[in-house]
């Protein structure tokens, strides 16, 4: 009895729980939320997001779901992503090609490649379960919610978590909320 409650307490002081929530940058324009149900994201938007530095890069394409399109382009091969709508239940996705020509253009359809909730379109890719090195977790669904800046700059926010059990008895949990901006093409 007393090396079970040796090896609860010890757990309990091992025990990790990091939460990186990052608020909205005061620095960045606000949102529109004025909007019905689906946000407008209509509009022609960078590739890289702003401030993008080395490993601080977030390629706008990466963040949309690649199963829709076989030998999709490579974000070197972009010049800018044009989005439209929602509208209809739809979101337009095209990739204008670097040399003038038509590009790709892919559809995401409402209900099963993405929702609408609080003014944000909702993108989510399902959670797991993942075991290996010692540890046996649960990644959560991870989110990423898109809006609208009052200066057409598009704006992610992004959201995830994992638990789990470390060293089979160190428990664990990890949470994070990020933001992401990507500035009108030509801006």
């Amino acid at each position: 009895m007393k090396k079970a409650c040796l090896c609860v307490i010890v757990a309990g002081l091992l025990a990790g729980c990091s939460v990186d929530s990052q608020p909205y940058p005061r620095y960045w324009p606000p949102m529109v939320m004025n909007q019905a149900d689906c946000p407008d994201l209509t509009g022609r938007y960078q590739i890289n997001n702003d401030g993008c530095e080395g490993h601080q890069c977030a390629s706008l394409p990466d963040q949309f779901p690649q199963s829709f399109w076989p030998g999709w382009p490579l974000a070197r091969d972009l010049r800018e992503v044009e989005l439209q709508g929602p509208r209809e239940g739809q979101l337009m996705i095209h990739y204008p090609a670097a040399d003038g020509g038509p590009g790709k253009r892919f559809t995401l359809q409402r209900g099963t490649d993405f929702q609408c909730e609080s003014n944000q379109m909702v993108l989510e890719k399902l959670g797991n379960f993942v075991a290996g090195d010692g540890a046996i977790a649960h990644r959560s669904a991870m989110r990423r919610y898109f809006s609208r800046t009052v200066d057409g700059s598009l704006v992610m926010r992004e959201t995830g978590s994992v638990g789990g059990i470390f060293f089979l008895f160190i428990p664990l949990y990890l949470s994070s909320e990020t933001w992401t901006r990507w500035a009108p093409s030509g801006k």
